[in-house]
């Protein structure tokens, strides 16, 4: 991806969506 993709429970503490 261009932008760093965070790990999944990083994504989930950025996005919890």
């Amino acid at each position: 991806m261009l932008w760093s993709a965070p790990t999944s429970m990083e994504y989930r503490a950025l996005r919890p969506v």
